[in-house]
């Protein structure tokens, strides 16, 4: 069975916020990696993942998000994670993801952490 996958984007001050819904994994990662590469090829590198409605994460999703945050570095812009569940906390953790990405614990706190 196909787990689906849908990624609602939400531009807000400067700081792009990607929503998705679902599972990443092999079979969805591409339609994640399209919803991301939009934002940056539209020259938005403040990037927050709102995780709330993302029910796992494989390491297809985990390689896209490592994939660009050196490009999104390099343009002066970071990627930052909010909202995320036990579950996916769990791999992100396992994975050492912490140690990559900034984590916060609300939309409104990542977003307002570009501005600091």
């Amino acid at each position: 069975m196909k787990q689906e996958l849908t990624v609602e984007t939400r531009e807000g001050e400067n700081v792009a916020v990607l929503i998705p819904i679902g599972f990443i994994n092999a079979h969805t990662v591409e339609t994640f990696d399209s919803a991301l590469r939009s934002v940056l090829d539209q020259g938005r590198f403040s990037v927050v993942i709102n995780a709330r409605s993302l029910a796992y994460v494989a390491s297809a999703g985990l390689g896209a998000l490592v994939g660009t945050i050196e490009e999104i570095r390099e343009n002066g812009g970071d990627l930052r994670i909010c909202e995320l569940s036990e579950s996916v906390t769990a791999i992100f953790e396992m994975v050492g993801l912490p140690h990559l990405f900034r984590i916060f614990k609300t939309e409104e706190e990542a977003i307002s952490s570009f501005r600091a």
